[in-house]
Parts: structure tokens; C-alpha cells; sequence
């Protein structure tokens, strides 16, 4: 490489110039995004034994580098608030990550690329999530999820898709084949999806929706209940829900008569996740696709008699929390999940209906 541009005019500090995409890469590529399921101590081990295959090995400037390019999620922000000095030393960056993100017993060594790979090499996670039942056979019974609307109507199967997540359908043959341990009905469970195309983010679990610009791991609080005013001829609305892009809803328009105030309506959706951890603090968080989003797995309560299947999210002050599954009125369509006690305040708004989930055995 001649000069210092590449790349249309992107300027390269020399000292690092090893680090820019080459014509044939030889540089393997990790990631960390600082979750429960990672290994801060395998990431460190990682990103020494590349320095030590590319030459780099006592090169601290170089190290620091390769490890920015490394960062995602919840790891990339505390990164970017570090000073520079420890951006720019790999051996205070060392220190101080393995004390941010202490060793977790259990969790996996990274998987590195021992070979060169093409010149652009997909990103290969430090560690994935992984359970007994990705291992050994269901410790449990084995069967689907039907999905009934408030009238008992089956509306379908719960299924699994990579691409479009979860969702209902009427094919009972794409429906995702479910186990989980028989426990005490006040038990909350994992439910193990057994066909899920990869092993890594094997169970059903929920994750936060929440708007662009609000904190990602706050819940809404519980909806007041809609309040009115009068004033100037004038009819003042407060607490009126404010519908997710999932909800159906009528909403009316402000105009000179009539005027409302939104409060934020808790929503979560369906999703593919890690593990939660056994104590309750962690029970809060999985890992899963959806890069910064607060979800859990540990979410499914199952009743013997019944075989219904419900749901309950843990909030910040340990209290448990019943949440619902919810369809646009009349379809199977948008399937998403609400807090119940919020729903009973928004008949006026959300044109939703509760469904339930009942497990039938298929073994």
C-alpha cells in the first residue's frame, strides 16, 4: 500500500495500517459484547494469541486497536466512554476489562478462525449460549403450542422463523416443537425449542419493545386509566396508551374541541434467546439477536390441569408481573405481548384480543 489513503480518501495512522482491510485477510475476527453468556478472560486470550499469530504480540498500540474492532453491544458503549489512554494501551485496557467484566464460571472459550479467511470474514462471537438440552434429550415432555383466541377458536401454532421471528401459523408441521422441565406450577420455566435451526438461541423468550430515544431497559410504568379535563369549550384527554408499529389501535386526532396527553404502553415481542441466569436479578436479561434490547426466557409458567402456558415478566423491584399474548382483533396477525392490567384501561384505544397458549403433547 502506497501513501496514506485507501479506501476513497480514508486516512490511515501508518502505525496501524496492518489493521485495514487487505486483498486476501489474514486477520481473524472476534467479538465482545460484554454479556452474562461471554468471557471476558477467553476474549483477552483471544486477542492475545491473534496478536502473537500476526507478529503484533508486544506491539501495546496495535493490541489496543485490534481489541476496538472487536466491541459491540453494552461492551462498545462502556469502550467509547473509556479516556484515551487506556483506548490506546492494550495492557490498560487489559486490566480494566477484566475487572468491568469479571470471569464467569461456566461460560465458554471464544471460537477463533485458525486459518486466513476470505477478505471479508464474517464475525465470529467469543462465546455463545448453551444448554443442557443442545446436548442431551429433552428432560421433559415434547409437543406444540396451540394458540386459541378469547372464544377458544384455535388460531394456530406457534412457529419459529430466522428471518421473520415468532409467529402464529396454521401449518402444524412449521410449528416449533417444544420441551421444558415438569416443575411445581409456581415455577417459572424455560421452554426449549427443539427445531430451531441453530443451538445458540434455543429458547421462547420475550424482549422489550421500546421507542426510539427511551431507555432499552426500562419498563413503562402501569397505565394510570384515561382522565379528562374541561377547559376554554375545550375537552383534555391524559394517559391515553401510546401503540406500538405491532398494535391495532384508534386513535383519535387532536382538534380545537378535544386534546390528549399519552402515556407509553408497555409492549413486548416473541423472540429466540439465550439462558437466563438462575438468580433473579438475571432472570431480567438473555442474550439474543436483537443487539441492546432487554428480553428474558424465563418468562413461561405451566399449569398440569389446564395445560395452558402463561406469562409473567420479572420487574426491577423482584415483583412478577402477568403479561399476555395479543393478536389484532379478529386475525392472528402482529402476535405480541402486553401487560394484562393494561389492557383492561384501553378498550377505548387498542382494538386487541387476548389469546392463550396451551401445550399438546406430540410425545
Amino acid at each position: 500500500m502506497s501513501g496514506r489513503a485507501w479506501n476513497r480518501g480514508f486516512v490511515l495512522d501508518r502505525r496501524y495500517e496492518d489493521l485495514a482491510p487487505q486483498a486476501a485477510s489474514t486477520i481473524p475476527w472476534i467479538t465482545f459484547g460484554g454479556l452474562p453468556t461471554e468471557s471476558s478472560s477467553a476474549f483477552v486470550r483471544g486477542v492475545q494469541r491473534i496478536g502473537f499469530q500476526q507478529g503484533r504480540g508486544r506491539d501495546d498500540g496495535w493490541m489496543a486497536e485490534y481489541a476496538a474492532t472487536c466491541f459491540e453491544g453494552d461492551a462498545l458503549t462502556w469502550y467509547a466512554e473509556l479516556d484515551d489512554e487506556v483506548q490506546e494501551s492494550w495492557k490498560k485496557l487489559r486490566a480494566i476489562l477484566l475487572r468491568k467484566y469479571p470471569h464467569v464460571v461456566g461460560v465458554r472459550t471464544p471460537l477463533l478462525f485458525s486459518a486466513p479467511q476470505p477478505a471479508i470474514a464474517p464475525s465470529v462471537p467469543v462465546s455463545v449460549c448453551t444448554s443442557s438440552a443442545s446436548t442431551s434429550p429433552p428432560q421433559g415432555p415434547v409437543g406444540r403450542i396451540e394458540v386459541l383466541s378469547s372464544h377458544t377458536v384455535l388460531l394456530g401454532y406457534l412457529s419459529f422463523d430466522p428471518t421473520s421471528g415468532i409467529d402464529i401459523t396454521t401449518d402444524s408441521d412449521r410449528a416449533a416443537i417444544i420441551s421444558f422441565p415438569l416443575s411445581k406450577g409456581t415455577d417459572v420455566l424455560h421452554l426449549d425449542m427443539l427445531n430451531v435451526p441453530s443451538r445458540v438461541l434455543p429458547y421462547l423468550g420475550l424482549a422489550l419493545l421500546v421507542p426510539q430515544g427511551k431507555d432499552q431497559n426500562v419498563v413503562p410504568d402501569m397505565l394510570p386509566g384515561v382522565t379528562s379535563s374541561y377547559s376554554c369549550s375545550a375537552t383534555h384527554y391524559s394517559g391515553v396508551p401510546e401503540p406500538s408499529s405491532n398494535c391495532k389501535h384508534s386513535m383519535p386526532a387532536s382538534s380545537r374541541y378535544e386534546s390528549y396527553t399519552k402515556a407509553d404502553f408497555a409492549t413486548w415481542q416473541f423472540c429466540a434467546c439465550g439462558e437466563s441466569e438462575k438468580v433473579a436479578l438475571y432472570r431480567r436479561r438473555s442474550p439474543t439477536q436483537l443487539s441492546g434490547t432487554r428480553a428474558a426466557a424465563a418468562v413461561w409458567k405451566y399449569n398440569k390441569n389446564t395445560e395452558e402456558l402463561t406469562i409473567y415478566w420479572l420487574m426491577d423491584d423482584d415483583t412478577e408481573c402477568e403479561v399476555g399474548g395479543y393478536v389484532r382483533n379478529g386475525t392472528s396477525d402482529q402476535l405480541h405481548v402486553h401487560r394484562v392490567s393494561d389492557m383492561d384501561k384501553t378498550e377505548d384505544y387498542i382494538l386487541e384480543e387476548r389469546v392463550r397458549f396451551v401445550f399438546r403433547l406430540t410425545q
